[in-house]
Formats: C-alpha cells, structure tokens, sequence
C-alpha cells in the first residue's frame, strides 16, 4: 500500500488554522499517512512546544528549523526546510511525498483521488493573493511543457486564469501547481533548492528541475483546495521579476512566507 508523507512548514503566523488543519489531516481516509511540521517560527521554541503538545500522535512528528545568522532571507530559509524534509522523505519507506502548507485545508478522500491518477506529479488548484487579486497557483510554459524556458513569471511562465481552469477540468498537464502528491523517484533526482541570486522562490525552482529531467505534472482541475491565507501586512517583501516575494533581514515573531 502507498505510505504518504505530508511535509509541511509552518510557524506561529498560521496558529489562527493549525487546529483546523492538523483537524483535517487527521480525518483523511488513507490509512498509511504521516505529517512532518517543520516550524519556522522565529522565538525561543515557544511554538515548537505548543505544536508537540498538540501532536502527541507517533504518525506526527514535529522537527524545529535553527535559523542561521548567515541565512536572512526567507527563500533560503525554506528552501533549506525543503531540502532536509525530503533527506527525512529518503530515509523512511514512503512512496509519496506530499508537499501541502499549513494553511491549506484537505478534503477527507483526496489522498486516494490524487493516488489513483499514478502520475509522477500530481496536484490541486488553490488560489493565491487575497480578495480581488485572487488567482489559480498553476503554471503553464509557453511552448513545450516539459522545457525549463525561463524561470521567470511572465517570462516563458505564466498563471492559468480562472475561465482556464474551469474549461480545461479534470487532469492536465501543467508546468507546475500547488500541493504536489509527488512519487519517490522524483524526489531521488531532484532536490529543493534556492535561485543564487534569490530571484525566484525553491517552488519555482523544483518546477524546473523536474520539468528539465522529464517528470510531468498534473493537476486535477476538479479539485480547489480552500486556502484559508491571511495578508502579509507587516512581513517583508519585494518585487522580483513581477512576483511579490517575502526578503530579509528576518526580524519579528511569527515570520514565515506562507
């Protein structure tokens, strides 16, 4: 049987949905999952010891991210939890590593939906932004889908539409997409990393290497996953080829880029 791995990040910024969302792993109907927290929460612990003491099931497991003085950027900094949670992937008998953030919230049957597409690469629509700026996270390239091009937002890469979405229903093959089902051979090949000069985030970069190394993605345009994110007043950002990214010096409790 499939054993799933749901890796997520997280930090004090999403303790308004943890509940529900830990809620909602908890009531998926795939019997053979485990959920990694990595908490990114910049204090003393504090929140690390609120999630443990939230999670004393052993399927969970919750590690805390040491920030590095030498590491200020957020893109790095996830980038990095990315990084180790797949080495944890590696390490265990898992078939399926399934990469979903704290603030999404997952339908009870959709381990076994996006398990019986058998694709490399599989995964949902969800939107991003806020309020009338609201727009689908799934990418197309334009030209050939499995070509790299550039990984640049609205250079060789853009965002489906909604009116996409809605006519191109059921799977199809994208360039990227949020909350990937991904297989175990993927993630054999191909690690999270970050841009060197940080222009785009580890997500974009994960896109373009498996793309480049012939992995497909899919996304069931059937399923919208509700993505319960909140502003990012008071974080940090900047606009990098036109995308608003979340930057350094990390200051505050409670940052993450989620």
């Amino acid at each position: 049987m499939e054993k799933v791995l749901i890796a997520t990040p997280t930090s004090s910024r999403h303790s308004y949905c943890i509940e529900e969302f830990l809620d909602r792993v908890r009531n998926l109907t795939h019997p053979n999952i485990s959920l990694l927290l990595y908490d990114n929460t910049l204090d003393n612990g504090e929140y690390f010891e609120k999630l443990k003491e939230m999670t004393p099931e052993k399927w969970i497991k919750v590690k805390r991210y040491e920030w590095d003085t030498e590491v200020f950027e957020a893109v790095q900094m996830l980038g990095r939890i990315k990084s180790k949670m797949r080495k944890h992937f590696l390490l265990g008998r898992y078939t399926h590593y399934w990469d979903v953030a704290s603030d999404m919230m997952l339908p009870e049957n959709l381990t076994e939906r996006l398990i019986s597409h058998d694709r490399d690469i599989v995964g949902c629509v969800t939107h991003m932004y806020l309020s009338d700026k609201k727009q689908p996270a799934v990418i197309y390239f334009r030209g050939n889908v499995h070509d790299s091009g550039h990984t640049i937002i609205k250079k060789g890469l853009d965002f489906y539409s909604w009116k996409d979405v809605k006519k191109a229903k059921g799977l199809h093959l994208v360039w990227g997409c949020a909350a990937p089902l991904i297989k175990r051979k993927v993630l054999k090949k191909c690690d999270f990393r970050v841009h060197p000069n940080l222009l785009t985030g580890e997500d974009i970069l994960f896109w373009q290497e498996t793309n480049e190394k012939g992995f497909q993605w899919y996304c069931d345009m059937d399923i919208n996953i509700e993505h319960k994110n909140i502003s990012w007043k008071g974080v940090p950002t900047k606009r990098r080829n036109d995308v608003f990214m979340a930057v350094g010096p990390v200051i505050g409790e409670g940052f993450d880029v989620k």
